[in-house]
């Protein structure tokens, strides 16, 4: 009896010992499966002393880039105002393929029939291109075409003349409102007119003095009074030309002094100029010289319209090497008188 009871004692402990122990391997066992799963921590890094990137994720973007819409046909560009960026054409260009820019269409062409800088497209067709973006005035006086970046003019205003001012005047406001204008009693050289006795004034300001371009005097100013004398019209006309600007006179030197309205207009880097002239005085050998080659070596060139109609005169075989010689042109026909 006795030993039945403990051999019940002995086998109950040592089902519980056996208990224990397999809990102890349950927890055990677990604890190692666990870690298997669970990632290892890696060991901290240095500080970061730089602010953490952003994690929002990205824009989405459409599966398909839509290219700037620049309209192919420019029909529609307002160029009333002339437009100019100051870049080389290079960056323009540049500027058009990255952007909405659009290059004015009247840029660095011909103007034709209008005054220089009027933003006028060009014509078709060809001729030279002007510097930069210089514009060039095209349009004709009397019925010659003339095409020009700085057109200047030479008119004799003396009595020969006087039926026709009014017309030739005209002809200039049709195409060549900026046309710097010369007035000159004559058209001869002469080396005895010093040019300290000869005077470039400004038509706006001129006074004709009472004395010195009296009836009896031979100066540009009194013969602009003698044809504002025989026409209203041509008093008007000269009225006008007051106010207009870019018009002068040659004061001094009789009719011999047209020499130095060449040498004005030259230093005013004029391309073309129109003489409008009976070329019936003379030209010293000398002034030819000096005015083919200045004219030549600016290459000026130089247009000849002989209003008397007549092909001879004292200046007109001058005059008529000075247009070939300057890829110019020699007119000689009588405008309508008015």
């Amino acid at each position: 009896m006795k030993f039945k009871i403990l051999h019940k004692l002995s086998f109950g402990t040592l089902g519980l010992s056996i208990l224990i122990h397999l809990a102890l391997l349950l927890v055990a066992s677990g604890w190692v499966l666990i870690q298997s799963v669970v990632p290892k921590i890696p060991p901290a890094a240095a500080v970061d002393n730089y602010s953490q990137l952003s994690t929002e994720p990205p824009p989405e973007f459409p599966d398909e880039i839509i290219e700037p819409n620049i309209p192919a046909d420019s029909s529609d560009w307002d160029d009333s105002t002339p437009q100019t960026t100051g870049m080389p054409s290079d960056l323009i260009a540049s500027n058009v393929a990255n952007n909405n820019f659009r290059v004015p269409p009247s840029v660095g062409v011909y103007v034709p029939g209008a005054a220089i800088g009027s933003g006028t497209p060009a014509p078709s067709g060809g001729g030279k291109e002007s510097a930069g973006l210089k514009k060039i005035a095209i349009g004709k006086i009397f019925d010659t075409a003339i095409e020009s970046n700085q057109l200047g003019i030479m008119i004799d205003v003396s009595g020969s003349a006087h039926s026709y001012l009014i017309t030739m005047v005209n002809e200039l406001s049709k195409n060549f409102g900026d046309a710097i204008i010369f007035l000159v009693f004559g058209c001869g050289m002469s080396d005895n007119v010093a040019e300290s006795r000869v005077k470039i004034l400004d038509f706006a300001r001129a006074r004709p003095d009472p004395k010195l371009d009296g009836p009896d005097k031979r100066t540009t100013l009194q013969q602009i009074a003698l044809a504002e004398k025989t026409s209203p019209a041509i008093a008007q006309m000269f009225k006008r030309l007051k106010t207009r600007g870019n018009v002068y006179y040659v004061y001094g030197g009789d009719n011999a002094a047209a020499q130095f309205a060449f040498k004005a207009l030259l230093r005013k880097n004029v391309d073309t100029i129109y003489w409008f002239a009976d070329f019936e005085d003379g030209i010293s050998a000398d002034w030819q010289k000096k005015i083919l080659h200045d004219t030549k070596s600016k290459k000026v060139r130089v247009f000849i319209h002989n209003f008397s109609g007549r092909g001879y005169g004292a200046g007109m075989k001058f005059a008529t090497r000075l247009a070939e010689a300057t890829d110019g042109k020699v007119i000689i026909t009588a405008p309508k008188k008015k």
